[in-house]
This record gives C-alpha cells, structure tokens and sequence, in this order.
C-alpha cells in the first residue's frame, strides 16, 4: 500500500462530493456504463479523505446512472489544495476524454486565478532581512507569469491568448447588456466551439461582429461631422471586404477602437467644422513601393517642423485630417505587422 492514499472497498456513493469542476459536458457515457455494468470498475475513482471528488467524475456519473450505492475509491490525502485539485483533474482528462476548448478555458481560468493565490501567498510569506527588503522570490511562480503557466498545465502550449479568446466569446454569449446583433454571434460561435472548432475563426467573427455594431452605434451619433462618417463607411467596407482570420481581426480591432474614440469624442465633434474632405469610395490599389517612396519623400519631416507653430497655426479642420492621418498610419501599421516575415 503506498503512504499517499489508501482503497476503500466500499465508500457510499451519496458520500462523495463534487467540488470543483470544470469539465461540464460528459461526452458519450453509455458505453462506459455498459463496460462498468459488464465488468465492474476497474480503476477506482480518486476522493480526499473528507470525499470530494478528484477523478473520475464521468465514472461517477456512470454508476450514479447504473443505481450502485457503494463504490471502490482511492483516497488519496496528498491532495488538499485547490491547486492541487484542478491539477489532478487535469492529468484526468488529459489521459481521458479531452477537454473542449471551452472546458480548457474554464480549466485555463481556474488555474490561473489559483497560481495568482499561490504567488500572493508566497509573496506574503516571503522572509525580509534586516532591513525590510524581501528575499529573493522563491520557486512559486509570479504574478505575470500566472497566465502563461496555466495555459501550459492545460494544453502542454503557451496558448494563454487563444483561451482568453474563448472566455471573451462566453462572456459576449451571456451577458445580456450586449447587443442582441453580436450576442447571437456570440452564442452560434459558442457553439461551434463545443464541437472542438478552432478558436481563431469563431473568434474572428465575434470581433467582427462588435466592430460592425459600433461602427452602426458611432454613425447614429448626431452632429458627426462628414469627415468622420467617411471614415467609418470606409472602415465598415474593409471589413465587410476582408478575408482570412488574422486580417479580420486586425481591421476588426482599428475598426473597434476608432469607432468607439468617434463615441466618446460625440460632444465635440460637432464643433469641428467639414471642409468636404471624403475618402474615396472605391479608392486605386497602390503597389508597395508607393509607399515606401512617400516615407522617403517625408522622411525626418518632424525635424523641419516647430511643435508650437504647427500647434498654433493650424485651423481645427487642418488639425483634426493631421490627427486621422496620423491614427489611420498607426493602425494601417498595426494591421500590415502580423505579415512581416522574418
């Protein structure tokens, strides 16, 4: 018998508790209730010495269905924390029936707000020397590094960024203070995710999605001048042209972030004067060296420049196309990067 735990041959089922769980969606579980009606258990289900369930939560199931009342069970009383927990029903399921990715973003979240616990205490009981400075932090993990560190227990990857996503889409999914036009994205993405769909895609048109009902919310702003509206036609076009995951969410954050400013900004706008400044509606493609001739055209331009005398001299209209000029080099910039190579 090993030191770490003990078999009980006959614990009451009723007796074992669920605590934590992230796995919510069981799979197919009637041919494991065939093989355990047919065979019986073969490996017990792992409890803590005060019953809380740590694996084997589809075999309880199981022989809740087939109506046993006693059960064979591994206690084992080296797992105690919640930590600890989460880590052991992990290693379950890795070996078992895979999580979904929403079942991983749930594990991805629990773990990482029990590694941030973990590294606040360690912080708390880290010794000081004499003169208060605190020792060096010892082999707990960090605060920063909480979200990487979960990611890896999940998945074996850093894919701490693909497993925020799906979180953000189940939060876009239920909160019912967002938009019903971008909810039911939501919620249809959500789904796809349940079927192991990849994350990229459904999260892509969730983003989509918000971008559009913004630029929708931002146009219906009264007063707003012609050169906003512009803008946010155009960007509204670039979505609905885009293709591919990664450029769609590129154009689909700029569109995001500028429309909301253009929000934000409603009181002011109507005071800045239109000159009839209009993009244009089906603008030339322009090959990549045009651009690389402006940028050397223009090149050092802020050093031939005085900031107070362009600041003061400047009309508002002047100022604000400088202003959307800049903002639109920056996102255009923002959206080209992902495809550097190299």
């Amino acid at each position: 018998m090993s030191n770490d735990g003990l078999i009980d041959l006959a614990r009451s089922v009723d007796s074992i508790t669920v605590g934590i769980r992230i796995r919510r969606e069981l799979g197919e579980i009637s041919a494991l209730c065939d093989s355990i009606a047919r065979i019986g258990l073969i490996q017990p289900i792992t409890i803590t010495p005060e019953g809380v369930l740590i694996a084997g939560f589809r075999r309880l199931t199981a022989i809740k269905q087939l109506g046993w009342r006693t059960v064979k069970v591994w206690v084992r009383s080296d797992i105690s924390t919640e930590l600890q927990m989460l880590l052991a029903e992990q290693d379950e399921n890795m070996v078992r029936k895979d999580f979904s990715p929403i079942e991983q973003a749930h594990m991805f979240a629990e773990l990482k707000r029990a590694y941030e616990d973990e590294a606040k205490e360690a912080l708390r009981a880290r010794p000081r020397d004499a003169h208060g400075h605190l020792a060096k932090n010892p082999d707990s993990g960090s605060l920063g590094g909480s979200s990487r560190r979960a990611a890896r227990a999940v998945t074996g990857r850093n894919s701490d960024t693909a497993l925020t996503q799906v979180l953000e889409i189940e939060r876009l999914a239920e909160d019912p203070t967002i938009a019903p036009a971008v909810q039911e994205v939501a919620v249809a993405q959500l789904s796809a995710l349940r079927k192991d769909t990849p994350v990229l895609g459904p999260y892509a048109a969730v983003k989509k999605a918000e971008a559009l009902q913004a630029i929708a919310d931002a146009l219906a702003a009264e007063g707003l001048p012609t050169t906003f509206e512009d803008e946010l036609l155009r960007r509204r076009q670039q979505l609905d042209a885009a293709k591919g995951n990664a450029t769609i969410m590129a154009i689909a954050k700029a569109a995001l972030k500028r429309a909301n400013e253009v929000r934000s900004r409603k009181g002011q706008l109507s005071a800045v004067p239109s000159v009839g400044r209009q993009a244009p509606h089906d603008p030339n493609r322009w090959v990549p060296r045009a651009l690389v001739q402006i940028v050397k055209d223009t090149d050092y331009w802020w050093l031939h420049l005085d900031p107070a005398e362009v600041g003061s001299t400047m009309k508002p209209d002047q100022w604000e196309q400088f202003e959307d000029w800049v903002h639109n080099a920056v996102e255009f910039r923002n959206a080209a990067r992902p495809f550097r190579r190299g």
